[in-house]
């Protein structure tokens, strides 16, 4: 039978890890790897220790930023989709630019740091109607080039819905993947960046669920031919309407059946209480009491605007020879790995035969099969949002041995190591280091789970609570289908 705790447990690592490396990775974003090195040097990364510019100082430290904004916005719309858990783009494209307008109202947060493709995408008038077509339209104007990292940032969760379905059924967690990204990222090479990522989870997941290491009954974890990653097969705009009052609503339909809500509603009742009060207000009173208190708190954070050195200063060792970070990578999870690049590289040709480039292949061959962080440079201008980059250190992260940084004499690692020092390691790369982080934050938190979290980054991470609710909903609903499938009826 499926370890049901142990499934918990690496949901709630894998959803806290992303936001723990949203969170962390915020130190040195845009940052190169020189300055983030001059500032921080060998000293652990701690919340309390950031350094604060113009771009830091719009965050409170420990707090995640639009990455974690997100991909809880993704995970609301997908619980709102009971019980069929099938995203609707329309429902998410609505969610994401109330989001956008407003913030998290809940937590008096304005969108911030939202990327230029996602902004371009969601300011054109039909975008709320027809998100996938929108998002192929703007990708088409810019030239079909644009593939930032701002679909797999935030598809984890996604992978933690659907993963106990037969092997044959991988399509479940494939499509609400492909759909998630073509709603702002039309660029094939994210839609499949965010398969990978979902799919690895789902793998994990399905472990404790009985399966093999890399899938149900120890197979491939759910074999695809080409012809089911065609555009075609995924369809286009979903036009259901949709049921939402907050981009954050995790709130059950108000059609839902009594008998579904009796037995697990009691995380939702208490969600409703808190959205009930919000409601209240017209949605421009919202956004600007949000306005008004983050104005306030610009004026009163501390702020150190002077240039920081552009390269470390002796006697330091340059980080090329102080970063600590596993150059073998564990075979199995690298084989594993390898084995869902090759499943669906086949996205990459999505639009049709001919579409794929073959720089794109090169790509995935040079960042993703064998990726280390010196082939990746992510802090190189140019390139550092681009998402097989992203998926890269991801992979890499995702391979570390477990014993990494240990010898056979050593003592065991301290709780957290490896979770830490994955993370550390990205985030003194510098450049779009919160998405980086997040991102293997979220594949090393599921292979781990949250009790192999740093618990001093936890204990800094704000917001917590409203994540945890989140969380909660996610795993209730997530274990009780998962019984049902099974037929275990033991509560």
């Amino acid at each position: 039978m499926p370890n049901y705790d142990a499934i918990a447990d690496k949901i709630r690592g894998c959803i806290f890890g992303s936001a723990l490396g949203d969170a962390v990775g915020l130190a040195t974003e845009f940052m190169s790897k020189d300055t983030a090195y001059a500032i921080y040097g060998d000293a652990p990364l701690s919340f309390d220790q950031f350094y604060i510019d113009s771009h830091r100082q719009k965050w409170i430290p420990g707090d995640f930023t639009d990455d974690t904004d997100q991909h809880m916005i993704l995970l609301s719309t997908i619980l709102a989709a009971r019980p069929t858990l099938r995203l609707s783009s329309t429902e998410f494209a609505r969610r994401l630019y109330a989001w956008s307008c407003t913030g998290l109202l809940t937590l008096r947060k304005p969108s911030l740091g939202i990327g230029a493709t996602v902004g371009t995408v969601l300011s054109q008038p039909d975008y709320t109607s027809h998100p996938i077509a929108t998002a192929f339209e703007m990708w088409v104007r810019g030239g079909k080039s644009a593939a930032a990292n701002g679909a797999v940032m935030r598809v984890a969760a996604l992978g933690c819905v659907g993963f106990w379905c037969k092997e044959e059924e991988e399509v479940v967690v494939v499509r609400n993947a492909v759909a998630s990204a073509r709603c702002t990222h039309a660029d094939p090479r994210c839609v499949f960046s965010a398969v990978v990522v979902a799919v690895l989870v789902a793998r994990m997941l399905r472990e404790e669920a009985g399966g093999g290491g890399v899938g149900v009954n120890g197979g491939g974890g759910g074999e695809v031919s080409p012809a089911e990653l065609t555009v075609e097969a995924f369809g286009g705009d979903d036009d259901e309407p949709g049921d939402f009052e907050l981009p954050e609503d995790i709130r059950r339909p108000g059609n839902a059946p009594a008998a579904d809500a009796a037995g697990s509603g009691g995380i939702f009742t208490r969600l409703a209480n808190v959205f009930s009060s919000l409601t209240q207000k017209t949605r421009a009173q919202q956004w600007a009491s949000i306005y008004e208190e983050f104005a306030q708190r610009l004026k009163t954070t501390r702020t150190n605007f002077p240039a920081p050195p552009s390269k470390p200063a002796p006697p330091p060792a340059p980080p090329s020879t102080t970063t600590a970070f596993p150059t073998t990578p564990d075979p199995a999870r690298l084989a594993a790995t390898q084995a869902v690049l090759a499943t669906y590289l086949p996205l990459l040709a999505m639009y049709g035969a001919g579409t794929s480039d073959q720089e794109w292949e090169f790509d995935v061959a040079t960042y993703c099969h064998k990726p280390t962080l010196a082939t990746l440079a992510l802090d190189d201008r140019a390139t550092m949002g681009y998402t097989l980059k992203c998926l890269g250190v991801a992979l890499l992260c995702h391979a570390i041995p477990a014993t990494a940084g240990t010898t056979a004499a050593a003592p065991p690692p301290p709780h957290g190591a490896l979770f830490r020092d994955a993370i550390t390691a990205v985030v003194r790369e510098g450049g779009d280091a919160d998405t980086n982080a997040a991102v293997c934050g979220a594949l090393v938190g599921c292979r781990v789970g949250y009790k192999e979290l740093p618990k001093e980054w936890l204990a800094g991470l704000r917001n917590k609570a409203w994540l945890e609710e989140r969380v909660d909903a996610l795993i209730e609903v997530v274990i009780e289908r998962l019984k049902t499938a099974v037929g275990d009826k033991v509560v």
